[in-house]
């Protein structure tokens, strides 16, 4: 299981139903994160995804603070419907990309969605080490 440093929570069982950024965007001027290389972004599904559609969680980042989807895209995560409480998402980005604040853009890619909450953060690591992740660094 992935450590979480509250620091670097962009989520906390956040309501994802409507497009929306995350609860934290994260500011990454003058921080020693930036010289880590890479992270794991994680997202723990929190409350089932009920409806007939799904979630598409984009990683941003921005000069300027993002409030909407008008950042630079470092990684996509899509959470296909009936995905149940407990699954988890991970994958690796290269911070040497980050621009200055870093978010999580929620969007409902469907008509349809009443149920979807999630926890959202960057980690040294992904939720399942056994699993095999888009970007793992060799």
């Amino acid at each position: 299981m992935s450590l979480i440093d509250s620091k670097l929570e962009f989520s906390d069982n956040q309501d994802v139903k409507a497009s929306a950024i995350s609860t934290n965007v994260l500011d990454f001027a003058n921080t020693a994160y930036k010289n880590l290389g890479f992270v794991w972004w994680n997202i723990l599904i929190t409350t089932a995804v009920v409806g007939t559609t799904a979630v598409r969680a984009s990683l941003i980042t921005k000069a300027t603070e993002p409030s909407a989807n008008d950042g630079t895209i470092l990684a996509e995560i899509y959470i296909p419907q009936g995905t149940a409480i407990g699954a988890g998402f991970s994958i690796c980005v290269p911070l040497q990309l980050v621009l200055r604040w870093v978010g999580v853009w929620y969007e409902d890619v469907g008509t349809d969605i009443s149920a979807a909450n999630v926890d959202s953060w960057l980690g040294m690591e992904p939720i399942n080490p056994q699993r095999n992740f888009q970007n793992e660094p060799s």
